[in-house]
């Protein structure tokens, strides 16, 4: 899985790397690496693009209600 344009340092594209046995997943224990410049992301960098990306998901997914509703909101 690529992130792209997400690298703290260079802006360069992010690769989920394995972790350990485990498939390629967006968890906390995800080791993410740039493709351009070979930067691992600390920990507390990787807490704050893992938020985004939950945040980023949240929105796509209330736009998406929104436009399959005409604009209406639906009740939770």
């Amino acid at each position: 899985m690529y992130i792209f344009k997400s690298c703290p340092k260079c802006r360069g594209d992010l690769a989920v790397e394995r972790d350990g046995m485990r498939a390629r997943r967006l968890t906390k224990d995800a080791e993410f690496t740039c493709l351009q410049c070979g930067y691992y992301l600390l920990a507390s960098q990787r807490r704050d693009l893992l938020v985004r990306i939950a945040t980023y998901l949240q929105e796509r997914r209330a736009s998406i209600i929104a436009s399959r509703t005409g604009g209406a909101q639906v009740a939770a």
